[in-house]
């Protein structure tokens, strides 16, 4: 990126961090190449001045703090333990949004007008009144690399950067995080995460695939998702060779539909060291790839998918 969009990048973000402390609600926009300009909605839901709102109150963001949690009937953490210099905040929603996105994002300066690139989904959920999103999210200043995204009652795909309030607190609130709106581009890269199915995870989807691969014994139940729509999705047999060590690709165990809507959970034996279990499917560049389920070595209960080559 040239130096000379970077400055105006400064300007841009500036000019919106000081309108949105004049306390004036702006109208909502369209998810268009036809957007002029970034807009932010500074509308209030409650009396806690440290939420801000945006998308008309649909969407709110603060602070994941001890009281703030206190006060949520339940929440949906995706934060990152090991993030470094990083803070844990909240989204909850005033409306049912589908496919919420919590985003890594990179600013389009050379677009006119300026708009988000989504680069990677870091947290999904399908969003409810009820339901509420905790994240890792690090300030970086001038440039945001991190935002929301989600899908409005219009059928429209709504994109918002995350950006910290420096403002003076007499001139722009309390509010520590602000949303700005933006045109967008959505990923077309094919992301697949594991975790484990806990009841209160599989309430939050309508349906899922399922498959028992063994539940006798000691025994785990994960949970897989997925970012954008998966082609071909297996479930799969991993066998593996001694000297010289590699993994081998054996069998299908199981195949199905996997949507950002339609999880798969699969319960299955404990995990071995050596990897017995995998998945595969076909990404956005049409090549079948293959991953191994590992459990990590320090935290309970956190999953992890590796790609591996099946020789």
């Amino acid at each position: 990126m040239k130096f000379k969009y970077g400055f105006f990048g400064f300007l841009l973000i500036f000019a919106l961090i000081i309108s949105s402390c004049s306390g004036k609600k702006t109208s909502n926009i369209e998810n268009s190449a036809e957007q002029n300009t970034p807009q932010e909605n500074t509308a209030k839901v409650n009396d806690d001045d440290l939420w801000f709102a945006a998308a008309g109150g649909e969407v709110r963001v603060t602070i994941a703090t001890d009281e703030i949690l206190s006060r949520l009937n339940d929440y949906f953490d995706v934060t990152e333990e090991y993030a470094p210099y990083s803070q844990n905040i909240v989204f909850t929603a005033g409306a049912e949004l589908h496919d919420f996105r919590y985003i890594e994002i990179e600013l389009d300066f050379e677009h006119e007008p300026v708009r988000i690139i989504e680069r990677s989904v870091m947290g999904y959920l399908n969003m409810s009144p009820e339901d509420a999103l905790v994240v890792s999210w690090t300030d970086a200043g001038t440039m945001p690399r991190a935002g929301i995204s989600f899908i409005d009652e219009n059928n429209q795909r709504r994109y918002f950067a995350i950006i910290a309030n420096h403002a003076d607190p007499e001139e722009g609130g309390t509010a520590p995080i602000l949303l700005a709106e933006y045109p967008g581009v959505s990923n077309t890269e094919v992301n697949v995460y594991v975790r484990q199915a806990t009841p209160e995870i599989l309430s939050k989807y309508s349906s899922y695939s399922e498959f028992i691969d063994n539940n006798t014994g000691a025994y785990e139940k994960l949970v897989f998702t997925a970012n954008n729509a998966v082609k071909d999705f297996w479930y799969i047999e991993i066998g593996h060779n001694d000297e010289p060590f590699f993994l081998t690709f054996e069998s299908v165990l199981y195949s199905c539909e996997l949507l950002p809507e339609l999880p798969f959970v699969v319960t299955l034996t404990e995990l071995s060291r050596i990897p017995q279990r995998g998945i595969s499917y076909i990404d956005e560049n049409n090549s079948r790839r293959f991953f191994y389920i590992s459990e990590d070595g320090m935290v309970n209960n956190v999953y992890h998918l590796s790609g591996f080559q099946p020789h």
